[in-house]
């Protein structure tokens, strides 16, 4: 249907029951049937984390999932809508009109109603054939899945940026802190507080390649911040002008819109020309200097007149059609330019903004929130359905980007449950002058560096699953309904998810709390992460917690891998190898054939698209009478330093009565310590 200006719909009968998944990034439930939802990007700046709106993204695919029984029973349909539309769009599923049957639709600012219908058995397999479609996330280096970094008051200073950066890594290393990358903010080029992309301030950054030195010899990843419009006074402006690389006017010549500082132009990445002398900029600037990863900012296009012009490669099209697309060309880019200067390297990409897709070029973060307990809690629920839109590496400034620092609880709570998403970095803009550091207060500093610890030792478990996104499609961090769709109370449940499909993460989003409520999914048993509890699923349980607490809980079957060894901080090679014996803890609380598949490789080249990998593969078969766990490798890889296995089976009602590898049993010991010893010596023995 068209309407008097143009706009297109698209209406869909419904019922109360249909629940509405994905749509990107959103504020507000993951089940989005009560909600309107306008995607239309914005540099949405201290957004309201429930009710806030547009935001960064533009990612129009729904899940519409329509449950047996009037919502009460197991899961009838799921069916995925991806609308091929780049112009601004909305769904609406909560007008009500007293002549028409109820309904939920979809409305464009333009272009065609072009819908891609997805149909699948299940939540996975619709969102797997979304991103076959769309794009598989890349394999990111596993120095991105470290502690990331950041904040934009060092590269604020009124000089020697460069040497406070590294005293930040520095005091990170005496806090037994381990860091793996920091991110850039675009101080470094600035001149009276304008952006000049591509140069640098000398007084803060005297000699940038001896920065990028500095930190590599640390382990840790640069990635410079990088804007996508050059000011009327920037030195290239009248090279990009004179090519025809920004977004033109209607009638001819570079359009001006605002801009960090002033006035300025928007490089239009639609135009081969504009891309090739951005790539030339990045590298001379940048990736010759030292960057390996860019992170690039600020790129949602919101141009103030959508009349304005982009090449198109060749064919012409407005800026209101096209703009959604421009973060995806820019991170393109960013991926191109690091490929070619650096063949063997793995891009990593970051990207503020995007349409989708954007999984398959860059990481991705909820923008400039919010600090305070609001935006904790619903950060949660936006990270999760950009999981059910393929959008998988991704998470929130941890602490909160902008506002007043965060209070000591605050930060605690926010790195618990911030060291459980896929991106883990602690930014901040703080509006008193302050720094966000994880040791800023230092009698809470002990249970900071415990809860980076616990996201370091499940790193192997972590990279396995960015292996899987990368080829299959699967998000790293899931909701409940992804793994427990037949559970009609798994699609309410807003602020408890799975890491993969072994764990879940129910961490504290409350101030003061004493007890947390935990709805446990029906469909397996739960075991506590810390007193090897087992209880049923279907219930919801009132966990007591102290300020260390992180309510965890690992599913009946599930298999996870972990390394025990304390990490060197500030070595990414300590993270490139894993330091064995590996423990791989499974839960043989169900019965059932489960399995897990390890996945390894040097962390940082690419040689694994020449088979140069190593999977693991763990079938774990647990019965009644046993629990039996086959090990099965395949690959090349031979550089893992895996040199023994400690195995732990939890959510047994009693012990083992004997342990056979292979064909032999083992000797049995009954102390820690002497267990211990046996490991380190690579000994078969059990406890």
């Amino acid at each position: 249907e068209l309407d008097h200006i143009h706009r297109r719909f698209h209406f869909s009968a419904r019922d109360s029951t249909t629940h509405f998944l994905g749509l990107g990034e959103n504020s507000g439930s993951t089940n989005h049937a009560s909600q309107t939802i306008r995607l239309n990007p914005k540099d949405a700046i201290g957004y309201d984390a429930l009710l806030g709106g547009p935001l960064y993204k533009n990612i129009p695919f729904l899940l519409r999932c329509q449950p047996q029984g009037r919502g009460r029973g197991a899961m009838g349909s799921v069916v995925g809508m991806f609308y091929h539309n780049t112009f601004d769009n909305g769904f609406v599923f909560n007008e009500k009109n007293g002549y028409w049957p109820p309904y939920s639709y979809y409305t464009t600012d333009g272009g065609d109603i072009d819908i891609f219908y997805i149909i699948g058995q299940n939540i996975p397999s619709v969102v797997r054939r979304y991103t076959d479609l769309t794009g598989h996330p890349p394999l990111l280096p596993r120095a991105a899945l470290g502690y990331l970094g950041s904040t934009m008051y060092y590269t604020e200073l009124p000089a020697n940026s460069d040497l406070e950066i590294q005293r930040f890594v520095d005091a990170c290393d005496r806090h037994g802190i381990p860091v793996d990358g920091f991110h850039l903010s675009s101080g470094y080029t600035a001149k009276d507080g304008r952006r000049f992309v591509f140069t640098w301030n000398k007084d803060r950054f005297p000699e940038p390649s001896r920065f990028f030195q500095s930190l590599q010899s640390r382990g840790v990843v640069v990635s410079p911040n990088v804007k996508p419009a050059l000011l009327l006074d920037h030195p290239n402006y009248g090279m990009f002008a004179d090519s025809g690389a920004f977004i033109q006017k209607p009638k001819g010549g570079s359009h001006v819109d605002r801009w960090w500082g002033g006035l300025g132009s928007f490089v239009d990445f639609t135009n081969p020309t504009a891309r090739t002398l951005w790539n030339k900029l990045l590298t001379e600037s940048l990736l010759e200097m030292g960057a390996v990863s860019i992170w690039n900012d600020n790129n949602e296009f919101d141009i103030t007149d959508k009349s304005t012009i982009l090449c198109g490669d060749g064919y012409p099209c407005s800026a209101a059609s096209t703009r959604s697309i421009l973060p995806n060309l820019m991170s393109l880019c960013s991926h191109i330019a690091i490929r070619e200067k650096f063949p063997n390297r793995r891009p990593f990409v970051i990207s503020r903004s995007g349409y989708a897709g954007i999984q398959h070029f860059a990481q991705t973060w909820s923008g400039d929130n919010s600090t305070g307990w609001h935006t904790l809690k619903h950060n949660v629920s936006t990270m999760l359905s950009m999981a059910l839109s393929g959008v998988t590496h991704y998470g929130s400034d941890i602490g909160g980007f902008t506002g007043p620092r965060p209070s000591p609880e605050l930060l605690v709570r926010w790195v618990q449950n911030g060291v459980f998403q896929p991106r883990f970095s602690i930014h901040s803009c703080n509006s008193d002058s302050s720094v966000t550091e994880p040791f800023m207060y230092s009698e809470h500093t002990h249970l900071i560096r415990e809860a980076i610890e616990f996201r370091y030792r499940l790193l192997p478990y972590w990279y396995s699953l960015n292996h899987l996104a990368h080829t299959q499609g699967d998000p790293i961090v899931r909701p409940l309904c992804y793994e427990f769709e037949n559970d009609p109370a798994s699609f309410e449940e807003d602020f408890v998810y799975l890491v993969g499909k072994s764990l879940l993460v129910a961490s504290v989003l409350e101030e003061n709390a004493t007890h947390r409520l935990v709805y446990l999914p029906n469909g397996s048993s739960w075991t506590f992460w810390d007193s090897r509890r087992t209880v049923s699923g279907g219930q919801t349980l009132s966990v007591p917690v102290t300020l260390a607490s992180i309510p965890v809980f690992i599913r009946g079957g599930g298999i996870l891998v972990l390394d025990n060894s304390k990490l060197n901080p500030l070595r990414t090679n300590s993270i490139l190898n894993f330091v064995q014996p590996l423990h791989v803890l499974v839960s043989g609380a169900d019965t059932g054939k489960f399995d897990f598949v390890l996945y390894d490789d040097d962390g940082e080249s690419n040689q694994f698209e020449n088979g140069d990998y190593l999977e693991t593969t763990l079938s774990m078969t647990s019965l009644v009478e046993a629990v039996t766990l086959q090990i099965i490798h395949q690959g090349s890889f031979r550089n893992s330093g895996i040199s023994g296995l400690k195995l732990e089976v939890v959510g047994r009602d009693s012990g083992a009565l004997w342990v056979q590898v292979g064909d032999q049993k083992i000797s049995q010991v009954l102390h820690a310590n002497v267990f211990d010893e046996y490991v380190q010596q690579n000994r078969a023995v059990w406890r």
